[in-house]
């Protein structure tokens, strides 16, 4: 099994054939823009960064800790810095859909940065990914496009502060929609944060 180590985010978009992030820490891409690609041989990921992926239209699926993740709907899926993810040969890059790419750096001096170590949904341990509801759909994808905007306008004083503030109600909401998936499945452990999440 070949194994991927990316360890910034300008070798993720080196590998994917895209042109330099905007910024070193942080980017948001549509999986609109990306080149088609498939994956030929049984692949090992590891990213040194967050992640936080909104998949849509994707015949493939990931093995993340001990789940398979079919992503045929729109989900949502988070990765924590280190986690591995394995991709099965012939895997496709979903149809559409939304890939954050974000490196714990970017945060720091930001209250972000203390409480996105809380999320139990980056957790290896997480059992399933958020699939969203189609009024869900609609807010994240809001969210996702204005930060994508602001991605691609030029880097002021205000940039990191306008992108963290985005990214926390992208959190916000996922912790939220996360806490509904649970209700809705009768799920006895419906908190998502710090250690009493055991989901």
């Amino acid at each position: 099994m070949e194994t991927i180590h990316v360890k910034s985010i300008a070798q993720s978009h080196q590998l994917l054939k895209l042109e330099k992030p905007k910024h070193p820490l942080f980017s948001i891409m549509r999986f609109e823009e990306m080149p088609h690609t498939e994956v030929p041989d049984k692949t090992k990921l590891i990213f040194d960064y967050y992640q936080i992926v909104f998949k849509k239209n994707c015949p493939s699926k990931l093995q993340y800790g001990q789940t398979i993740y079919d992503f045929d709907e729109g989900v949502m899926s988070y990765f924590a810095p280190k986690q591995v993810s394995i991709v099965d040969p012939g895997a496709l890059f979903p149809v559409s859909g939304w890939v954050i790419q974000l490196h714990p750096d970017f945060l720091r001096g930001y209250e972000l940065d203390k409480k996105i170590k809380e999320y139990g949904f980056f957790e290896y341990a997480a059992n399933e990914a958020l699939i969203l509801s189609e009024d869900e759909e609609k807010t994240m994808e809001q969210i996702l496009q204005q930060l994508h905007k602001e991605y691609h306008l030029p880097i002021d004083k205000f940039s990191q502060d306008v992108v963290v503030a985005n990214l926390e109600l992208v959190l916000t909401y996922s912790n939220r929609y996360y806490n509904r998936q649970f209700i809705v499945r009768k799920v006895v452990n419906d908190t998502l944060l710090g250690n009493s999440s055991n989901c």
